[in-house]
């Protein structure tokens, strides 16, 4: 079932399963709404206490879609229930939303005054200035009075429905009566995923918790209302179709199972980056959250992929310079939408610890050196006889130089002549070591380009900066890395 499966309603009209709501959408409303009918949103819930049915006239206007594929809910206000303005209300719903009716208009609660307000809306439906009518957040025994007094039975009932919040009597009621039942918050807003029973039937049937309670609903017909919010505005400002071709070389087309689509998975990194989440939390949101499903182009349902091979994909197939031209793009994108308004450039510096031990210059050739020794007392004895005299511990680097070179050059032809590969494999390196011009700032023979930086004017580092260079609307331009010693902003 898709977000674009239809239910028909007790008056004929067929509505789509899946409504886009605008609650809480703001400023970012019009993208949003706009953004959901180009990829294939087709019910749009929006109220007139929400403030936002104007955004929502306007995405739909622009978007080009024939008005009749675009189902349209608008709601009646407590206010206007209780002053009997619902006539006045209904037009001026119509007037925001620039159209000449609604699809569907529901009282939004049951106020003082709303068999009154039905009345008028059964007028309003007859009329033609809203396809159907019905009600939100009504419970039995409002049903009941409402159905006693009016002549049109509600096409919808719009209640909070989960399974932790289940008015079964209500429920029941509306089946009875042929009343479709909307459920808003059908997930509970995450609490009801980790409840045992739920659980154990999702791991029954390998499913997520949120798969179950989705299916539950859809199967038992009732329409689910996920809430509209910033990745929708994400969206519709960043195009992510580069991403699959930019990547195509990094994965085999014809060996082992087929990989999951690299656009979905730069897409998770994004979010992961956007909310600072760890690979297991923003898995688990992605799951239960519609507007993170949205943004994914995901169905309601769909399953989430396993933490693990989001972790495999960032560290295998986002090389440096595949991620050089993907910032690359983005900002370009950023640049023709006129994202980025501003001409300043601010730079930040982050720190990474190398993971080796450091040391100074005159213990790391030390220990070298006695590792050589070491190997030929083993290996090669003969060639020990040939040793110079080791100089003391008091010594400092310029000694202990001198003493590895006269070490090398004494012992060069018997190296070249013993035939064993680690003997000769360590005087290579140590010869490397000795012709470095930055010998004297090395700390560690396997990570010589690590260096000691400053975290605070008291404390030290030893390893890189990764330096960040990002608009004013923090938006990444460039990434370097450097050595710790590195001026901050390089």
């Amino acid at each position: 079932m898709n977000k674009n499966t239809r239910i028909k309603l007790n008056d004929g009209l067929t509505m789509p399963v899946v409504a886009l709501g605008v609650w809480q959408s703001h400023e970012g409303t019009k993208n949003a709404v706009l953004t959901a009918l180009k990829n294939g949103y087709r019910h749009i819930d929006t109220a007139a206490v929400y403030h936002n049915e104007k955004a929502v006239g306007e995405a739909i206007k622009e978007s080009g879609i024939p008005r009749n594929e675009i189902f349209v809910t608008t709601k009646l206000w407590n206010d206007d229930v209780r002053s009997g303005n619902t006539r006045e209300a209904l037009k001026k719903s119509l007037e925001n939303l620039g159209l000449d009716y609604v699809d569907l208009y529901l009282i939004h609660w049951p106020a003082e005054g709303y068999v009154e307000a039905y009345l008028e809306m059964e007028k309003l439906q007859k009329e033609g200035l809203t396809r159907s009518i019905g009600v939100s957040n009504f419970r039995n025994s409002h049903l009941q009075n409402l159905l006693s007094k009016v002549h049109i039975v509600p096409s919808i009932n719009q209640i909070e429905t989960n399974p932790q919040m289940v008015d079964e009597e209500t429920i029941q009621y509306c089946k009875e009566n042929k009343i479709g039942v909307e459920a808003w918050s059908p997930l509970g807003s995450g609490a009801c995923l980790n409840n045992p029973k739920i659980q154990e039937i999702a791991n029954k049937y390998q499913k997520s918790s949120a798969q179950i309670i989705l299916r539950w609903l859809l199967q038992k017909g009732i329409v689910i209302l996920p809430k509209s919010v910033h990745e929708n505005r994400i969206k519709e400002n960043i195009d992510f179709s580069f991403v699959n071709p930019m990547l195509r070389k990094q994965y085999c087309e014809n060996f082992g199972r087929p990989a999951k689509e690299p656009e979905m998975m730069f897409k998770l990194l994004f979010l992961k980056k956007l909310y600072d989440l760890s690979d297991e939390a923003l898995i688990s949101s992605a799951q239960t959250d519609m507007a993170y499903k949205f943004f994914l182009d995901l169905e309601p349902e769909a399953k989430m992929i396993d933490p693990s091979l989001l972790t495999k994909f960032r560290k295998t197939r986002i090389t440096e310079d595949i991620l050089e031209e993907m910032l690359k793009e983005t900002i370009q994108q950023a640049l023709d939408k006129n994202l980025i308004k501003s001409g300043t450039i601010i730079v930040d510096s982050t720190h990474t610890i190398a993971s080796v031990w450091a040391k100074s210059p005159t213990q790391i050739l030390r220990d070298m050196s006695k590792q050589l020794r070491k190997e030929v007392y083993k290996t090669a004895f003969e060639l020990s006889e040939r040793f110079p005299e080791k100089p003391s511990l008091e010594a400092g680097l310029d000694e202990e130089i001198a003493y590895t070179r006269e070490l090398l050059q004494v012992l060069e032809e018997g190296i070249k002549s013993c035939g064993n590969k680690k003997i000769q494999k360590l005087s290579h390196e140590m010869k490397e070591l000795l012709e470095d011009e930055r010998l004297k700032e090395i700390r560690s023979k396997d990570d010589k380009d690590a260096r000691f930086g400053h975290k605070t004017a008291t404390s030290t580092f030893y390893g890189y900066k990764n330096h960040l260079a990002m608009t004013e609307e923090r938006l990444i331009a460039g990434i370097t890395v450097t050595d710790g010693g590195a001026p901050d902003g390089q």
